[in-house]
């Protein structure tokens, strides 16, 4: 919820460094005012719809993606990339066209880290490793069921003492002992 707000707001923002003060009119004609009127919140709205859906996307790829975050990154740049070039398809200005591409990049960018950073967060914390745990039967009982997995143990190193001579072949027994 909070990352839609974010990206509200920088909608908003950005439409007041471009509207109030570059005097380029992004997002409604020139007469609108500071803010933009109608144009402007809808702009916001989707931006934080745009969040809301990321934030989902994110959670459901937690729970089923085994690279979770990588994917994420990919589908939210990606997106990203789509808002940033959408403007210039439009019959509008080539100064607002880039100014909007402005405001939908910098605002993709704030969904992104944002939830980024929520998803690392969240797999950290997402479940106890057996371990780690002191006996806690909530993590016996998800790693009895497939949930978790120790880490692997380190292969066997083998060992050969033929080619040792001298020094070399002293120090390297007394290190197997």
């Amino acid at each position: 919820m909070a990352t839609a707000v974010v990206a509200g707001l920088t909608t908003l923002v950005g439409a007041l460094i471009f509207r109030g003060v570059l005097n380029i009119p992004v997002f409604a004609d020139a007469t609108a005012g500071d803010f933009g009127g109608v144009g402007t919140s809808l702009h916001a709205l989707t931006a934080a719809t745009a969040a809301l859906t990321a934030t989902g996307l994110l959670h459901l790829l937690l729970v089923s993606a085994p690279r979770a975050l990588r994917f994420f990154n990919w589908i939210v740049w990606l997106a990203t990339a789509v808002a940033t070039v959408s403007p210039f398809s439009l019959s509008n200005p080539p100064l607002v066209q880039f100014a909007t591409a402005m405001v939908n990049l910098v605002t993709g960018v704030a969904i992104v880290t944002l939830l980024m950073g929520v998803g690392v967060s969240a797999r950290e914390w997402s479940y106890p490793r057996r371990w780690e745990t002191d006996g806690d039967d909530d993590a016996e009982s998800a790693l009895d069921n497939g949930w978790l997995q120790p880490p692997p143990a380190p292969p066997e190193r083998e060992h050969h003492s033929e080619g040792h001579d001298g020094v070399a072949g002293a120090q390297h027994r007394s290190r197997e002992g």
